[in-house]
């Protein structure tokens, strides 16, 4: 029994003091906050894990030693914890594709990495041990000084590694940061072996000297670690043609909140004050009650947005498409027209690496923050959101923003950048993601209290999609539209913190601003959750609020249905830049000086497209049209032997889309479908051909990214 105790404690032990250096060091890179409640739960779970590691690796090697009949080694027991560390941290970082492994290759993969770390253990203990003789007290100084080290090694490189924001900002360090951490442990070496040994020996003034030469050795690399830490990229110059006139054309921003339903919103009607600084702010401006998006979910909205043409023309439809470079972006339409572009995005689609910096002079990716705790990453905990995620959460294991950065966020760097250019005639591109699943709000208001219970949870994993179980227990339903109207209200502080910026700047005089979506969220009023299923309304039911500069138009409320892809041609029109040729949507300025007819003659009829990617999913594709107030919906089954669906909705008489008229008014239905078709046709003959993502290196971290947010499974 000893030996098992002996492990348990020393195991409990290491395990708190991993968290303890884990924390701080986490404090001072990354600047993290820790309450009291995650401090404990992390404790306790990081004392249960490493305790049951170190009474196994404790029997075991007592075990062992007594067969062979050696003395034991209670020393080496925290460079076995070390070493069970490493094993378990760095399987992550393995260049194998884990996630899309079988069981049985990913136990192979696990049983390989764990050869490879007991081999690099054994080495290092045989030359800890070696020229100390028959001395433990050397021995084990050298043992604990080496697990000490390695450790902090360990969290150094993986917290890091682990935050993307600190990883991006040391990756024109290259191997340079890695150099700085390697010095500072190897300084601290010695250091830390004297200590161990400390009142074991006479001390003399040659004993301290590689003890002070190594203290020296790791304040200076620290210090050189910290200043490439610190160290300030310089600002983008901005050409001279691009600062502001006075009476010149307008600075841009247009905002888009992803996943926000334009019912959810004050301004919209809802009855909970979810957007209240929106609201106020509203009387300056235009709402469009009836917006839509052309798609439900944000790979294929985006790019209908920002080229101002229908979703298919743009080439992109599955998750690791790239934006072709064809696609003439609303980005680069206002860069020739005199703009200096920025882009500000949370989005893990609206970025670089998917070819969104067209036309950008700078862009720049908000990322989320680094997991809380190195054992417990968020990528992980997120891959089961009903279970993990959920528990994670409940006790503040994980942040709010473990699967994107928040609102304030991307704010606060909108709101730096505009201070730092006052002068600048700009064109601001933001994008926020705190509505999107999974609803993890921070502070939570409307949800306060409310939590999902195992009972809640075990149902929704035995559903066979979310919709289905908020359909059957109104609590899960209430539950997660609090959430969600909780994130609503956490991106509507930003903007009133961001809009009472634009107050003090003076920028409402000489901006067009616009708030608007990529595309609503479904909460089972047609059997759904979340979105990227279907076209109905609570998916493509977007707001569009619209300041134009100096205050023109403002208080008005319009109620004819228009598009996100109305968009481009109402920006190209109040920064005085001709509109390519070929645009689906039309400028929303007609409407607003009495010219209806002018504006229905020149855009195109709504018309929405949704390539599904699960192949698990009963459609292939699902196509929708409006017109005259009716709406057609068309489902492309995937198998041959099933059969497509058709919904027909007379939007006047139900707006809900409650009752498919279909099978009833077969005439207005292939009236529809010829103009669906013809929509459909100039997507496939116009539409430019796709270019998929063959970046091995980072596809790991985005099919997590995209497992943790829903997309993959």
């Amino acid at each position: 029994m000893k030996p098992l105790f002996t492990g348990l404690a020393a195991g409990a032990a290491y395990g708190l003091g991993f968290l303890l250096v884990e924390d701080l060091t986490a404090a001072v890179l990354v600047e993290a906050r820790f309450s009291g409640r995650q401090l404990w739960a992390s404790a306790l779970l990081y004392m249960a894990l490493f305790g049951g590691a170190g009474l196994v690796l404790n029997f075991a090697r007592h075990a062992g030693r007594r067969s062979r009949r050696i003395p034991p080694d209670p020393a080496a027991l925290p460079l076995a914890l070390t070493a069970f560390a490493v094993f378990y941290l760095g399987m992550k970082d393995l260049p194998l594709p884990l996630m899309t492994m079988s069981r049985k290759a990913l136990l192979a993969a696990a049983a390989g990495w764990g050869l490879v770390v007991l081999a690099g253990y054994h080495i290092l203990r045989r030359g800890l041990r070696a020229g100390a003789g028959r001395d433990r007290r050397v021995r084990a100084a050298r043992m604990h000084a080496a697990a000490a080290v390695g450790t902090l090694f360990l969290i150094l490189i993986l917290r890091v590694d682990y935050d993307a924001r600190l990883r991006g900002h040391l990756l024109a360090e290259g191997w340079r940061w890695r150099a700085a951490a390697a010095l500072l442990c190897a300084g601290l070496y010695p250091a830390l072996r004297a200590a161990f040994h400390a009142g074991r020996n006479r001390r003399t003034w040659r004993r301290a000297l590689a003890p002070a030469a190594g203290l020296l050795l790791a304040v200076a690399a620290s210090a050189w670690g910290w200043q490439m830490l610190t160290r300030e990229s310089p600002p983008a110059a901005v050409a001279a043609d691009k600062l502001r006139t006075p009476g010149g054309p307008p600075d841009v921003i247009l905002i888009v909140v992803d996943a926000m339903r334009g019912d959810h919103a004050g301004f919209g009607g809802y009855a909970r004050n979810t957007t209240p600084h929106l609201d106020a702010y509203s009387r300056r401006g235009v709402v469009f009650r009836q917006a839509w998006a052309v798609s439900s979910w944000t790979k294929q909205s985006v790019p209908a947005l920002l080229t101002g043409r229908y979703t298919g023309k743009a080439g992109v439809r599955d998750p690791f498409d790239l934006l072709p470079e064809a696609n003439l972006l609303l980005p680069e339409a206002l860069r020739d027209g005199g703009y200096h572009t920025v882009c500000f995005s949370s989005n893990l689609f609206v970025a670089p690496q998917f070819q969104y910096t067209q036309g950008c002079a700078e862009f720049h990716p908000v990322m989320k923050r680094g997991s809380r705790q190195l054992f417990f990453p968020d990528d992980a905990i997120s891959s089961l959101f009903h279970g993990n995620q959920e528990r994670a959460y409940r006790w503040n294991l994980t942040d709010s923003d473990c699967a994107y950065a928040k609102a304030d966020a991307v704010e606060r760097e909108a709101r730096e950048w505009l201070e730092c250019n006052p002068e600048t005639r700009g064109f601001l591109y933001l994008h926020f993601m705190d509505p999107h699943t999974p609803y993890l709000p921070d502070p939570a208001r409307f949800s306060a209290g409310k939590v999902l219970t195992g009972r809640d949870m075990a149902m929704m994993r035995s559903m066979h999609h979310p919709g289905d179980s908020m359909r059957v227990v109104p609590r899960i339903h209430d539950l997660l539209v609090s959430r969600y109207d909780d994130e609503i209200a956490n991106v509507d502080q930003a903007l009133g913190r961001l809009f009472r910026h634009f107050d003090r700047q003076g920028l409402w005089n000489h901006a067009l601003v616009i708030v608007t979506a990529d595309h609503g969220e479904e909460f089972a009023e047609h059997g759904f959750g979340g979105h990227g299923h279907a076209l109905f309304r609570e998916s493509i039911h977007v707001p569009l609020l619209v300041f134009f500069p100096g205050g023109k138009y403002a208080g008005r409320v319009v109620d004819q249905q228009v598009s996100l892809l109305d968009i481009f041609p109402t920006v190209c029109v109040e920064a005085g830049v001709t509109p390519p040729e070929g645009l689906d949507g039309a400028a929303l300025q007609p409407l607003l000086e009495g010219r209806d007819s002018l504006y229905l003659a020149t855009r195109r009829p709504w018309f929405a497209e949704l390539y599904h990617t699960l192949e698990e999913w009963p459609y292939r594709h699902s196509y929708a049209v409006a017109q005259d107030g009716w709406k057609l919906m068309w489902n492309v089954a995937r198998q041959e032997d099933r059969e497509d669906w058709w919904g027909l909705y007379d939007l006047a008489a139900d707006p809900q889309e409650g009752r498919n008229l279909a099978p009833d008014q077969p005439e207005r239905l292939a009236r529809l479908r010829a103009v669906l078709d013809s929509c459909r046709a100039q997507g496939d003959d116009q539409g430019f051909p796709r270019q998929e993502y063959h970046d091995d290196q980072r596809f790991k971290d985005l099919y997590e990214q995209f497992r943790a947010i829903g997309y993959l499974r």
